[in-house]
């Protein structure tokens, strides 16, 4: 690690010298963003078509792929 990344790190160590995987985890992820589970629930409940089936259809999947094990019920309701 190297630069803004390499403080970022060692100020949670500072904060919790017993930092463990799940806390840094939760940490990077609320630091820089990413896809959590949270956001692509939000981003699919607000999924609208605005071009072709084809492309809502990709960006539905695309979604989709990241959230582990979907109730196929709530694939279905979320399409």
């Amino acid at each position: 690690m190297e630069g803004s990344t390499i403080h970022f790190f060692n100020s949670l160590l500072r904060e919790d010298e017993d930092l463990t995987w799940e806390g840094l985890k939760e940490a990077l992820l609320e630091r820089y963003g990413g896809h959590g589970e949270r956001d692509v629930y939000e981003q699919l409940t607000e999924l609208k078509q605005d071009g072709t089936v084809d492309e809502y259809i990709t960006k539905f999947e695309y979604l989709v792929a990241q959230i582990p094990k979907l109730p196929e019920k709530q694939f279905r309701g979320y399409f």
